[in-house]
């Protein structure tokens, strides 16, 4: 495998990369795997949280769970489901990942040419979740159009395949989670006044990291098996207890993740180093656009830079298109130049619209 610099790789190369890859992401999940699903910690506001969560799973209300990206919302709604004595699977979809006008698909499935590229019956989220629980996260990127049929199935338990006439039930329990303000999302007509009412039953407010930085050791040890056997010097240790962490939960399991990639123990160069490089984006939206064309000029590319932290809800679709409009007014308002801006190949051109487009990320959207 030549590992020199070049304008391309092989499709042997590009094998044995994705092989590496596949590889690197079996060994994380079964690590993963090993970790109990808890909400860990010790402060007040971590003890607050359990004795909710203990609270929901005995009930059988719908749940909003609101907080920062990373903070933890998709744990405490597993969480709940698996104490809940639900015999059905839990599903959890990141609202905002599915394409607006094939939305009623996903939730509630279609019948074989129901649309023009409907070739086959479909099950929905609902069906697949159907005697266990469904957490719909970023509730505020529904369309308002399918807003209406879920407030309607929250009422009736009955839905209706697109392209179908007759009804179906399900059993299931709906948790939502979002990390916008609730009361402005609905007076930007976001969400529904009707809809939060039956989907906030019961709350939970989850606080960010930095406001119960006591929890912060307590999850360095529960997430340790993703160090991979690595240890953390003491300096290093003290330095991420003192650590703001902006991402969170999430950006502390991403840190270990990568930092156990390496060997020997952690010192705290290589900690600052790493947290250099894997931060996510802190900070007003200038600010944040501006960091990130500065990694896009140290040669970072538009999937590493924005698609990814985007679709990990580490970016907004505001911050987004703020940075797509100032890298058109650097390209002549030309996308093809601003691809090439964003270190993109021509050949990733129309993959790269069809991103924009399907997510409604161009400025104009």
């Amino acid at each position: 495998f030549d590992s020199g610099v070049k304008g391309r790789f092989t499709e042997r190369e590009i094998g044995y990369l994705e092989a590496l890859g596949t590889t690197l992401i079996s060994h994380i999940k079964e690590r993963l795997e090993r970790i109990p699903k808890e909400f860990v910690g010790q402060s007040e506001a971590a003890k607050t949280i359990r004795e909710k969560i203990r609270e929901a799973a005995a009930s059988n209300a719908n749940i909003l769970i609101e907080g920062e990206s990373g903070v933890g919302k998709g744990l405490a709604g597993e969480i709940i489901h698996n104490h809940s004595g639900r015999a059905g699977k839990f599903i959890a979809v990141n609202c905002a990942s599915i394409q607006p006008t094939l939305f009623e698909s996903e939730l509630f499935g279609h019948r074989k040419r129901a649309f023009t590229d409907a070739r086959e019956d479909k099950r929905g989220l609902i069906e697949e979740a159907e005697g266990g629980t469904l957490l719909l996260d970023e509730i505020t990127e529904i369309p308002s159009d399918i807003q209406a049929k879920l407030l309607r199935f929250t009422d009736t338990g009955r839905y209706r395949r697109l392209g179908e006439e007759k009804e179906n039930k399900a059993n299931v329990r709906i948790i939502t989670a979002t990390n916008r303000d609730i009361t402005k999302a609905m007076e930007e007509k976001k969400l529904r006044h009707d809809l939060y009412y039956r989907l906030a039953q019961l709350k939970i407010k989850i606080p960010p990291l930095r406001e119960r930085a006591q929890d912060i050791e307590a999850l360095i040890k529960h997430y340790s098996p993703l160090l991979n056997e690595r240890k953390l010097s003491r300096e290093a240790k003290q330095y991420l207890i003192n650590y703001p962490f902006p991402g969170n939960v999430r950006e502390l399991m991403n840190l270990l993740e990568v930092l156990g990639m390496g060997e020997g123990e952690v010192s705290l160069e290589e900690l600052k180093e790493t947290l250099k490089q894997y931060e996510i984006f802190p900070g007003k939206q200038d600010e944040i656009v501006e960091k990130i064309w500065e990694r896009i000029k140290a040669g970072g590319n538009f999937w590493e830079m924005v698609k990814k932290p985007f679709l990990a809800r580490e970016l907004n679709r505001s911050q987004v298109k703020e940075f797509l409009k100032r890298g058109l007014a650097l390209s002549g308002g030309k996308w093809k130049a601003l691809c090439k801006l964003v270190n993109l190949s021509e050949e990733e051109y129309h993959k790269f619209m069809r991103f924009l487009h399907e997510q409604k990320l161009r400025p104009d959207d």
